[in-house]
């Protein structure tokens, strides 16, 4: 799944894997997860731990590295995380467009269980 195939601009990809209490694949909630039409038109390089962006070009500050993960960048101004730190977690977390889009999905299959139980 690509960040920007649910209207983030930075390119990044994650593998995302399900599993289900049930063994028969009949019992098991149906999962979509909704996709935009066309790609965010602004690209954003990936986010990597060291600062660097994803096509090799210069170290960016935290808050770059925040706004392309789609995170408020003030929300980093007195954390008490080294900047090493930082890169890490914003670099290794899921862009926070994905994960919403994920959120509605896991929602969606889980009402959809709900009402055929």
């Amino acid at each position: 799944m690509d960040n920007r195939w649910v209207g983030g601009e930075q390119q990044r990809r994650r593998a995302i894997t399900f599993g289900t209490l049930y063994r028969d694949s009949e019992l098991a909630a149906p999962f979509h997860i909704e996709c935009v039409a066309l790609e965010n038109p602004n690209k954003v390089p990936v986010v990597l731990s060291g600062g660097q962006s994803g096509n090799g070009g210069p170290r960016r500050s935290i808050s770059e590295m925040a706004k392309a993960q789609g995170i408020d960048p003030a929300r980093f101004d007195k954390s008490p995380f080294s900047v090493t730190e930082l890169r890490r977690a914003i670099a290794n977390g899921v862009p926070l467009p994905m994960g919403r889009a994920i959120a509605k999905a896991v929602k969606a299959a889980l009402s959809s269980e709900r009402r055929a139980a």
